[in-house]
């Protein structure tokens, strides 16, 4: 290639990269929220609730945002919690809108504590991150380059060794019950204080909640 052609390309690489900080957005929902950056350093922008559910204890529900999203060519719009959800124990599970996907983008909750959560409608319940794709070519090969790790996988670089019944060295992934109990209760005050506001009383957990509709095929019944 020549240096004029080489420039050329250098050229249409930078005008993709400008273009690619574009999203065209549609509300397929009246009280859909236009998602923006909230400081000028963050890398993600708030995703919020377009309709109130309650996430059960150890329940995946999914919650639309009422937005559809043009995704600029060679990138991706991945879902990823926030922080703020994840202290107390509700999780994101994290996700990848396409740049010929339509439709709406919903989020995924899952809830790690032992009681319901309820999400209102409104609420920031994810952000997103749009993220550069590069498009891979797949050769098939009879061998593979050597390294030093081969084919050594999970747990390879710094799992405990369990040696004659005892655990050897340092893990940091068993669950910590102080933890898992202070966001239970952070998630259980954060409940009682969106109902307050509401002027509802607590919810009877036990009874069925708006969203089992959904998971036998139905709609939610969305409420304020």
């Amino acid at each position: 290639m020549d240096m004029k052609n080489t420039i050329n390309t250098i050229n249409t690489m930078n005008k993709e990269m400008l273009l690619a900080g574009v999203i065209r957005i549609k509300r397929l929902h009246e009280n859909a929220k236009i998602p923006q950056h909230m400081t000028r350093g963050a890398a993600g922008f708030d995703l919020c609730a377009v309709e109130s559910a309650f996430v059960q204890p150890g329940a995946t529900v999914k919650i639309g945002t009422g937005l559809a999203f043009e995704i600029p060519a060679r990138c991706e719009l991945q879902v990823r919690p926030r922080s703020g959800l994840s202290q107390i124990g509700i999780q994101v599970i994290v996700g990848t809108v396409d740049s010929d996907y339509r439709g709406e983008v919903c989020v995924l909750l899952h809830n790690t504590t032992g009681i319901a959560y309820r999400v209102i409608r409104g609420d920031r319940i994810a952000q997103g991150v749009l993220a550069p794709v590069i498009r891979a070519a797949f050769v098939e090969v009879d061998e593979l380059s050597q390294t030093d790790r081969g084919a050594n996988g999970f747990g390879s670089t710094g799992i405990s060794e369990i040696v004659k019944g005892q655990v050897v060295g340092q893990c940091d992934a068993w669950p910590d019950p102080t933890a898992m109990l202070v966001r239970s209760v952070a998630a259980r005050l954060h409940e009682q204080k969106l109902n307050n506001a509401l002027n509802k009383p607590i919810v009877n957990h036990e009874a069925p909640t708006r969203f089992t509709m959904e998971n036998k095929g139905g709609s939610n019944d969305q409420t304020d």
